[in-house]
């Protein structure tokens, strides 16, 4: 069985590599806005977020609450005045703006102005800090009444802020471009059906697609992180040993649902328009390039797919953050989600879309 999927999987990565746009997708797709977007955050002097502090108080609270600040990876503390502090905001020289205030009771008070779309990290690193440094009830007190404005006039976001994004696009588009539209056109072409009727066993022929996107999925991910290490100063603050095995259980994941898609699409031509459809939402919901935590009702759209938690995870061991949500809850939602999309791929999936064979 073993040679018999050893000599299938070679074949199916002949084909693989032959077909022009799954391998245009999956492949030069991702690194095309890799270079985009590196290129553009190597153009300015400084990556980090850029967090301009008014110690309104300057007691022992303020100034404990500022070292804790001070140690997030994402932030680079800058104390300007109130003016100067509200112009680089307008102008876009800086990300955001925490006032540190007090009351005659309540020693400490937070209010935090940001620019364009609110940045989760910068209320993430804040959170950190104000957890780190007071126990559960005051520091859940202390946030809930911090107060957070959102101005306009963002331009751009960091590139260790968009680097699990572009994993996350990677392994989408390798599930649906690279997983789904190849199955649909197998099965179109009637190969899988021929092969499915000779002594091949079916688990081997399931099994060389398998290995062949996993493959691809982990040559992906270490060429994409080579590249942001090397090329644009990249630094991995999280275990990448837990980055790595978050990510490939993403792709387990997300081609697992390629096979869903591929198996069941009546069609090619209707499978080509269940992967838009799919494609679309997982981009633009998936927490990949926008934050949807201020979004309402398509918040809680995001909140049922899972490359949501796959995203938060990957960025929380990126930068070494809190994220959105408990990393136990993404892990719980990555194995599980990928255990119910295999089950249901293999259950439904048939070798032609001319028969239930």
């Amino acid at each position: 069985m073993w040679r018999v999927t050893f000599q299938l999987t070679q074949s199916v990565f002949t084909e693989f590599r032959r077909d022009f746009v799954s391998a245009f997708f999956t492949i030069a797709f991702p690194l095309f806005f890799m270079l985009v977007f590196g290129l553009q955050s190597s153009f300015r002097s400084d990556m980090s977020i850029k967090l301009a502090v008014l110690d309104q108080v300057s007691t022992d609270a303020s100034a404990q609450l500022i070292q804790k600040l001070t140690a997030q990876n994402t932030l680079s503390l800058l104390f300007l005045t109130q003016d100067e502090a509200t112009k680089r905001l307008d102008n876009s020289t800086i990300n955001a703006i925490l006032q540190i205030s007090a009351t005659e009771t309540e020693p400490l008070q937070l209010q935090l102005a940001q620019r364009g779309i609110s940045n989760p990290f910068v209320v993430q690193s804040i959170e950190t800090a104000v957890h780190q440094l007071y126990p559960e009830a005051r520091a859940t007190a202390l946030i809930a009444g911090m107060s957070h404005q959102v101005h306009e006039n963002r331009k751009s976001s960091v590139f260790s802020y968009l680097m699990p994004a572009l994993l996350g696009m990677a392994l989408l588009q390798l599930a649906l471009f690279g997983t789904a539209v190849p199955l649909m056109a197998a099965r179109a072409r009637g190969s899988l059906l021929h092969l499915s009727m000779t002594p091949v066993p079916v688990t081997s022929i399931v099994l060389s697609h398998v290995l062949v996107r996993l493959g691809i999925a982990a040559v992906q991910l270490v060429t994409l992180l080579v590249i942001a290490k090397l090329g644009f100063g990249l630094e991995i603050q999280g275990n990448p040993g837990l980055l790595l095995l978050s990510c490939l259980l993403g792709a387990l994941m997300l081609i697992a649902t390629g096979f869903l898609l591929g198996g069941i699409a009546p069609s090619q031509q209707a499978g080509n328009y269940m992967v838009m459809l799919v494609n679309f939402p997982m981009l633009f919901l998936g927490n990949i390039f926008f934050d949807t935590s201020s979004l309402g009702a398509l918040d809680w759209l995001a909140r049922l797919l899972p490359i949501t938690y796959l995203s938060d995870l990957n960025r929380q061991l990126i930068l070494g953050n809190d994220g959105r949500f408990a990393a136990s809850l993404d892990w719980a939602v990555l194995v599980v989600s990928s255990i119910v999309l295999i089950v249901l791929a293999v259950r439904t999936f048939r070798f032609s879309m001319d028969s239930r064979v």
